[in-house]
Formats: structure tokens, sequence, C-alpha cells
């Protein structure tokens, strides 16, 4: 595969172009179009938009313990991966956007070792910090991340979202109580007609939810999820009362649950 060192906006070129792009990396960030492995050297900061979007297939970005983050906390996307498979993000740092990492209709995407921070916002009529936005995506694997101080730790959205791995993860609330609203949800798509009731077969382990309003939350159609051994503190409640709803076969199966008084 195609190893690259990214310093600023791709498609990745020669050497001599990047070099060239390299001093609008603030402006701008970075796109990647093609296959291969792709290596950070440098952190990334946007004062608007998207800090990577990824579009290719069979990609590797290893951010290499870099950072990549907005000046405009609460606004845009820190790394989007849309309309590929096989894509790996890992080993790096990623704060404070809107939707700090969004997976848009993706398959096989695996992403890990990422410490997510937000600015700790207050929520505006919802969530204005998300740590991970999933939409539409299968056969995903979240694992070994590390998400705080955001409004909404991980969103699962839509009924083509299937059988995703969420995995040894820790979604931690801010400092201020009243801005942790949610840790991990599952619904379906914003104004989705009822043929898509949410996602299907997501299997969530061995995370620790701690510091938010409820812990868990599944809409009464979201299907077949299992919730495996889970540590959650919450402040509420530690599951939504829709997330075991009756005909929803979701699993309730050795999480252990502490009220924060």
């Amino acid at each position: 595969m195609l190893r690259q060192t990214l310093l600023a906006l791709a498609p990745v070129a020669a050497l001599s172009a990047l070099a060239t792009l390299a001093s609008s990396v603030h402006a701008q960030g970075l796109t990647i179009d093609r296959p291969g492995v792709y290596v950070l050297n440098r952190n990334i900061s946007v004062a608007t938009g998207d800090g990577i979007v990824i579009t290719a297939s069979n990609v590797t970005l290893d951010l290499g313990g870099r950072t990549v983050s907005t000046t405009a906390s609460g606004t845009g996307r820190g790394i989007v991966v849309s309309n590929a498979r096989g894509v790996t993000v890992k080993n790096g740092k990623v704060g404070a956007f809107n939707m700090n990492v969004m997976l848009d209709t993706v398959e096989n995407v695996t992403v890990e070792k990422l410490q997510i921070t937000g600015a700790g916002l207050a929520p505006s009529g919802g969530p204005v910090e998300i740590g991970f936005a999933i939409i539409g995506s299968r056969a995903g694997l979240i694992q070994d991340n590390v998400v705080s101080s955001v409004n909404l730790g991980l969103i699962i959205r839509g009924a083509a979202s299937v059988g995703n791995k969420i995995f040894r993860n820790q979604f931690v609330g801010g400092a201020t109580a009243s801005s942790n609203l949610l840790g991990i949800c599952w619904n379906p798509l914003a104004g989705a007609p009822s043929t898509d009731p949410g996602p299907v077969g997501d299997f969530i382990y061995l995370n620790q939810i701690s510091g938010f309003r409820t812990g868990a939350s599944a809409t009464s159609g979201s299907r077949a999820l299992i919730f495996r051994e889970n540590a959650i503190s919450y402040f509420n409640a530690a599951f939504s009362a829709t997330s075991f709803a009756a005909g929803t076969g979701n699993i309730d199966d050795g999480n252990t649950a502490t009220q924060i008084l």
C-alpha cells in the first residue's frame, strides 16, 4: 500500500507540493481520497469546518500521537469517514468539535486509541459536542478510546447501522454535570420514517460510562443490542426506559450501575 506523511491538504501529491501546502493546514484541514497508509507528522488546527475527511476505501490513518483540533469549539467535524470500506483511524487526539469522529455510510471501519476531549460546553437545544457519531454504518469497531467532557459520548443512528462493536472505551462526563446529557445511545435516523426504526445487532462490551445524566439509551425500535459487562455511574438513570422494552430483543448481561448522589 501507499505510505504517505501528511503535511497539509490532500490528495497527497509530490513532496514539493506538500511543502507548498503546509501553510494552509490551519485553514483547510485534510482530505484523503486515495487508498494507502498515512501518518500525520504535525498537529492540525482548523478555524472552521472539518479537520480530516476520508473518502477512499482501504486507508489507514495513524495520527502518530498528534492532535486534530478546532479553534471554534462546538463547531465542525474532527475526523470524518464517508462512503468507504476498510478504514482504520488510530493513535491521536481530537477536540473540541461538534462531531469529533463521524462515520457516515461506511463498512468495516476501526477507530482505536483516540483521546477525544470536548470543551465542556453547555448543550443548546441538544448536544453541541459529540464524541462519536455513527450513521448508517456496518461492522464497525470502536475500541480503546477515551472520550471526555462532551454532551454525548457516542450515538449510532439508522437501521442500516448493523453489527457494530463498541469495546473497552471510556466515556467520561465533564466538570459541569448539567452538560453531561448522555453517555451512549442508539436512535433511528433524524426524521426517519417508521420503516427505519433504529440500529440492529450491535455488541457493547466492557465500556466504562461515567458522569452522565443517563448512561445508555436505545429507542424501542433499536433491536438485538447486547450490553455486556459495562460499568456505568450515572446521575438519573443507568439505562433509558426504552432500552430493554419488550420485543426489542436487547440484552442486559452483567452490567454494573452506580448512581452518583
